[in-house]
């Protein structure tokens, strides 16, 4: 997975973050020497305050918020996860997919201006029969999530469970 952010395209490895910078040309990795809490990593996003959102790969799902212009951690959620499988990010509110052994959850992170909390762990039953989920989006107060079976969606302030399937494979065709 990748970011641009600053002039610097941010990719996720199973190495660290690896960093290019597009103005020099350079090349750079970050490793837990610089502050990352691990090195396989499955997914990156950035938030509108200039962080970027890290989440573990395969067997180590952890979720930490990175300020890259400081080389510092800003917050740091580790749930024993299996992995990190997408992140989807609004100005107060976030959510990292995630996959738990075999089954899929929603963690929910909130903002009260000072800093990024873990809200909640969320489960629904179409996470775990809705297939392979690809991804996940939000839009205005909306988030939708891409299914093997078709897409979710619903309003970010409710719960998973109360989210419905907006259009199904027989209407779409694959969705990635």
């Amino acid at each position: 997975d990748l970011v641009e952010l600053d002039n610097q395209i941010l990719c996720a490895t199973e190495g660290g973050l690896l960093v290019y910078d597009i103005t020099n040309e350079e090349f750079s990795t970050l490793t837990n020497l610089d502050g990352l809490i691990g090195t396989n990593l499955n997914v990156i996003e950035k938030d509108s305050f200039g962080n970027i959102w890290l989440g573990g790969a395969f067997q180590n799902g952890f979720v930490q918020v990175y300020d890259l212009s400081n080389s510092s951690s800003i917050a740091e959620f580790d749930f024993d996860l299996t992995e990190i499988i997408d992140f989807a990010i609004a100005d107060t509110v976030a959510f990292a997919l995630y996959k738990h052994n075999l089954d899929f959850g929603i963690q929910k992170f909130l903002y009260d201006g000072i800093q990024w909390a873990h809200n909640d762990l969320m489960f629904s039953s179409w996470l775990n029969e809705s297939g392979n989920i690809s991804g996940f989006e939000i839009w205005n107060d909306s988030i939708f999530v891409a299914t093997e079976f078709g897409l979710y969606g619903g309003e970010i302030k409710n719960e998973p469970h109360e989210w419905e399937r907006l259009f199904s494979v027989e209407l779409t065709g694959n969705i990635s």
